[in-house]
This record gives C-alpha cells, sequence and structure tokens, in this order.
C-alpha cells in the first residue's frame, strides 16, 4: 500500500482522523453530526502539538443536508463553502499547518442530489483546483468519479447509496495521496 512506498515515513509521522459523518463547515448540528468545521478545527487541529499537514476534506453536506437533513434556511453559496476554505487554511498556516484540500467527490443518484447543488460542486472543486490556496490539492473528486458520468461515483468504488465510497473507493482515495507532500516533515523529523 501506500506506506510500504515511503517506509521512512511510517515510523516518523503520526496520524490523527478527526472526521466526523455528516459534518458540515458552515452550519451545526450538534445533535446528530457536531459543531461546524470553522468551530472544530481550533480543538481538532489547532491544539493539538506537532500538527504539520492537514489533509481537509469537507463540504458535500454543506450541499446536500439544506432541505433534506437541515433547514433550507442553512442553505449555502459556493462561495461561502470557498469562503469559508479559504479562511480556514489561513489560519492553519498562520500556525505553520500545510494544507492539502480534496476536492468534493460526486453524488449523483444520492437521495438529496439536485443540479443547484451539482453546479455549486463543480464551482468549488474547480477554485480548489485552480486557486493556489491550498498547499496541495487531492484530486478524490476525479479518483472515483465514473469517467462515463463524472457527476456519479464508478460503481465498483459506490458503496450502494451514490454518495458514500466502499472500501475499495477510500482505498483508491488514500493511493492516490501523493506523500512526497509529507517527506519534508518525514526528512525534518529524522
Amino acid at each position: 500500500m501506500c506506506w510500504q512506498k515511503h517506509s521512512s515515513l511510517r515510523a516518523s509521522l503520526s496520524i490523527l482522523n478527526a472526521g466526523i459523518s455528516g459534518n458540515r463547515i458552515l452550519h451545526d448540528n450538534p445533535e446528530w453530526f457536531g459543531r461546524r468545521a470553522k468551530v472544530r478545527m481550533d480543538w481538532d487541529v489547532l491544539e493539538q502539538r506537532g500538527v504539520s499537514h492537514v489533509i481537509w476534506l469537507e463540504g458535500i453536506n454543506d450541499l446536500m443536508h439544506p432541505g433534506a437533513f437541515a433547514p433550507v434556511s442553512e442553505t449555502v453559496t459556493a462561495q461561502q463553502i470557498i469562503g469559508a476554505f479559504t479562511e480556514g487554511i489561513a489560519r492553519f498556516h498562520q500556525h505553520g499547518i500545510q494544507v492539502a484540500l480534496g476536492t468534493i467527490l460526486p453524488f449523483k443518484g444520492w437521495v438529496a442530489y439536485s443540479e443547484e447543488a451539482e453546479n455549486k460542486r463543480q464551482q468549488i472543486n474547480h477554485w480548489i483546483r485552480t486557486s493556489g490556496v491550498p498547499d496541495h490539492v487531492l484530486d478524490f473528486d476525479r479518483m472515483v468519479q465514473d469517467p462515463s458520468d463524472p457527476q456519479k461515483v464508478l460503481e465498483v468504488y459506490d458503496i450502494g447509496d451514490h454518495l458514500h465510497p466502499n472500501n475499495r473507493g477510500f482505498l483508491k482515495m488514500a493511493e492516490g495521496i501523493d506523500l512526497g507532500f509529507f517527506t519534508q516533515v518525514a526528512a525534518d523529523l529524522a
């Protein structure tokens, strides 16, 4: 797997997974999906010792929860999500933390899919890929999308709900992470 290609990283780095299912960047849902990322980044990342890098994959729930799992009044624009990413990355940079930002995965076929949300996803992913704001881009969207319908997760990577990757999908995403982004830290720690 990926770590075998960079065995020196295995001994030098630790990984903290602070992901929360259903979490959003801009709105809380403490009963089900936790506090929003803009609040969580303090205790999940900035208050942790020795954090040098963040892999940030979030945004799909901001797009598809309003009207389905959250009030319609919590509908967000692509620019609001882009603004939150920009602000969050700036905060991480103030603490010397580099950010690998993941593109938002396809979700056509999911119960809360809409063309409006898809258009926002495309705008956000374009910004992630081209803005230069993140230190590194993890194009998870392209890694798992169906080439014949890029708005969908390829069936072999789909858990069956058209939103969440299965184990093969997550493996594909993990193998697509360029560990070279982390090698400077490993060299500094050696």
